[in-house]
């Protein structure tokens, strides 16, 4: 929902909003540690000299590791996209977690490479499920003025995540107790999760405008109504009773196909989309430069 009015909210509404983006600055660090996970097993089990219960990975299983990660990562965008409508922003950033921490267990206790591929499918999984839900919640939980400030002060965290986790391996000169220490990241994360409001925009859609009117309250910091809390309340009423409308449309434009599909030739998703790839391809092109 875009808006170009100033709800004239005070300096508790940013605090507010500035605290709800913990949990996915927490998911952010987490995408960080699983991102750089894999290289540093790697470079901890190719030397000869290891003393790892694990034999020294050669070129061929060392490869399969590091990409057992990207490879499920869209596996997990899939599963995202199915769960995200249902469960709500929330949940889903809490589920993102579980096989974060499932992957993080496994390799403290790895006594095969195969487990080690396993972990790494875990991860790769947790990575492509948190991107939905987590960019869903931002763009719909901040205000239209502060929401490009937040949502790129999260971005941070994912290089933040790599430097503390390469940092504590560095020092501590384990990789089995640096993956145990960087599982204290999501554990942190699901309790702050829990505490954060969902999101008004989903509870509306669910049919719950007093939760959804709550949840508004604790983003902004709990305004009066002589601010803008009761007028933005009511222009997300309106987009969202605009948006059911339009797909009500759309399942009556196209009989007998899917109403989602339909829904990728609006220019809203396809622009995107177009420049997204764009952006992909130039900076993979550049990575093998």
């Amino acid at each position: 929902m875009e808006s170009n009015n100033d709800y004239s909210y005070n300096f508790k509404s940013i605090l507010a909003q500035s605290l709800a983006m913990a949990g996915p600055c927490f998911i952010m660090t987490g995408i960080g540690i699983e991102l750089v996970c894999s290289t540093i097993i790697v470079g901890a089990l190719a030397s000869d000299k290891s003393k790892d219960v694990l034999p020294p990975l050669t070129d061929e299983p060392a490869s399969w590791l590091g990409s057992f990660l990207f490879l499920f990562t869209p596996l997990g965008s899939a599963l995202s996209s199915l769960m995200l409508n249902r469960f709500g922003h929330k949940t889903c950033m809490i589920l993102t977690n579980i096989p974060f921490i499932a992957s993080q267990i496994m390799f403290f206790y790895a006594n095969s490479v195969r487990t080690l591929y396993v972990c790494s499918m875990l991860m790769g999984i947790s990575v492509g499920y948190s991107g939905g839900p987590t960019s869903a919640y931002l763009g719909e939980v901040c205000e239209p003025k502060l929401r490009g400030t937040l949502m790129s002060m999260t971005n941070v965290f994912c290089y933040v995540g790599s430097f503390l986790f390469t940092l504590i391996n560095a020092f501590i000169l384990d990789w089995r107790l640096t993956v145990l220490i960087g599982m204290s990241i999501p554990i942190v994360n699901i309790v702050i999760l829990f505490m954060t409001p969902q999101s008004p925009m989903w509870l509306l859609t669910k049919g719950k405008p007093l939760k959804a009117q709550r949840s508004l309250a604790k983003l902004r910091g709990w305004p009066s109504q002589e601010t803008g809390s009761s007028k933005e309340f009511k222009e997300m009423i309106a987009y969202t009773s605009t948006v059911v409308h339009d797909n009500d449309d759309i399942e009556t434009d196209v009989k007998g196909t899917t109403s989602s599909w339909g829904q990728l030739l609006r220019p809203e998703v396809y622009r995107p989309f177009r420049l997204l790839m764009v952006y992909f391809f130039f900076a993979n092109l550049m990575s093998g430069v």
